[in-house]
């Protein structure tokens, strides 16, 4: 298979939103509950995460919300890998992306780091509360670019977990505890997605015969998603295709970011520019 042309790809993370967004940090081994309790109604001191209710996920907007505030209140570090068969002007070719993030508290400050495997791409990006600064390598050409501050939806890839977590019905099938008894609770999907979110992009354009689809979600009481994962196997243009993209919240201990030195460099060009 080939893969796409790594100018376009280049382009479709960079600048055109479709990216996962991500930091620094070596991944761990994500969140596991505990031994499963009663999956419906929470008994005995236990809590719902915020839009969670009687076992099922009935608001996913409300959280998300939670999701979000919560990891921005504390700062956290998270990794999100998407890889999946994908196709370009009728050739089929694998797509395997990995970013990184490391935010502060109230995203005052925050590095996210996006690659994509076999294509030579990397980009590193910093930013605080006004400005996001990007050096994107491309084999042997370095472009650096100013923009506005991350919004905060993309720095805790909530469009991600939107896209997926509302295609299906989600529903609790374990209760535990972690870390020094923090409440979770393990959600899994019922069925494959709708048409209409097909159609939306939760698998790539073309694809078919979308089969083996599994959505798993582990959310704290107070809502973050500390881990996220969806597979599911298709056809595109005749061939056998898969999807599989993983999403852990690594730390949420108010961790801080220095300023790489080449952003300097990199807004000093912007300002001549001006």
């Amino acid at each position: 298979m080939r893969k796409v042309p790594v100018v376009l790809l280049a382009v479709c993370l960079v600048l055109s939103g479709c990216s996962f967004l991500g930091g620094t940090g070596t991944p761990t081994a994500g969140p596991n509950p505990g031994p499963g309790t009663d999956t419906g109604t929470p008994v005995d001191g236990q809590v719902d995460p915020p839009g969670i209710e009687n076992g099922r996920l009935t608001d996913l907007n409300v959280l998300l919300d939670a999701h979000e505030t919560a990891l921005l209140e504390t700062g956290f570090e998270a990794d999100l890998r998407a890889n999946a068969t994908n196709s370009f002007e009728g050739e089929v070719y694998e797509s395997r992306q990995r970013q990184q993030t490391i935010v502060e508290p109230g995203a005052t400050e925050y590095r996210f780091r996006t690659t994509s495997v076999g294509d030579g791409f990397v980009a590193n990006n910093w930013g605080n509360e006004s400005t996001t600064v990007i050096r994107a390598r491309i084999g042997n050409t370095t472009r650096y670019q100013v923009e506005d501050a991350t919004a905060d939806r993309l720095l805790t890839t909530r469009p991600v977990l939107e896209n997926y977590l509302n295609a299906t019905e989600m529903t609790v099938v374990e209760r535990g505890t972690i870390r020094d008894g923090q409440q979770v609770v393990r959600l899994e999907n019922e069925g494959t997605p709708y048409v209409d979110e097909l159609e939306r992009g939760v698998v790539p354009r073309n694809a078919s015969d979308l089969r083996n689809w599994t959505v798993t979600a582990v959310v704290d009481d107070r809502g973050r998603v500390l881990q996220f994962r969806a597979t599911g196997e298709y056809t595109l243009q005749e061939q056998a295709g898969e999807l599989d993209i993983r999403f852990s919240v690594l730390r949420t201990d108010e961790p801080s970011v220095e300023r790489p030195e080449w952003v300097g460099e990199a807004l000093e060009r912007a300002a001549e520019q001006s």
